[in-house]
């Protein structure tokens, strides 16, 4: 019979070191992404850069601290940059109107956060989305639920008549084809 010991205060201490990030990582993530959030709005994340660029060089902060913040902000937009494009996909593009991603930029101020990095919970940011922003909108919830595989909610909240519309409007998108089949 063997016996299980508790690890040793080594080993559980690199455990902890390895799952815990430090206290000046975390105190720069929560600036850059409050910094972030303040700023977006309706605006383009390209102005958001410029402006949050420009206002951390006429900072009075000490050297590393704006180091730390300027790695910060180019995590949380390039974070904020890869959702973007990520979810783009969703949209079919009309040659004759303006790109239809560009509703993305109204969600920003949705996104949801991972609590210990620079990265944004793609299925929680979801769920509120299709809760908060588009409880009105439910060709928006469709596309949000069928990316994200919510089975139980596209059963629960879409009849025949509405799945039929959809498919007349979203034919030949593989990804709503595939759950409109």
């Amino acid at each position: 019979m063997t016996q299980n010991f508790p690890p040793s205060s080594s080993t559980s201490s690199a455990l902890k070191a390895a799952s815990i990030p430090d206290l000046r990582f975390l105190c720069a993530r929560t600036i850059s992404i409050h910094l972030f959030q303040v700023n977006i709005r309706w605006r383009l994340l390209s102005d958001v850069t410029k402006s949050l660029k420009q206002w951390l060089f006429n900072a009075r902060l000490p050297r590393q601290l704006k180091s730390a913040i300027h790695a910060g902000l180019g995590e949380t937009f390039r974070e904020v940059q890869r959702w973007g494009d990520k979810h783009c996909d969703m949209f079919l593009d009309d040659p004759k109107r303006v790109h239809r991603g560009e509703h993305l930029r109204m969600y920003f101020g949705c996104l949801v956060w991972k609590p210990t990095s620079i990265a944004v919970d793609d299925f929680l940011t979801a769920e509120k989305i299709m809760r908060d922003e588009c409880a009105d909108w439910p060709q928006m919830q469709f596309q949000f639920a069928c990316a994200y595989a919510m089975v139980d909610y596209l059963e629960s909240e879409f009849d025949k008549i509405r799945l039929r519309a959809f498919k007349r409007r979203l034919a030949g998108h593989p990804l709503y084809d595939f759950w409109l089949e």
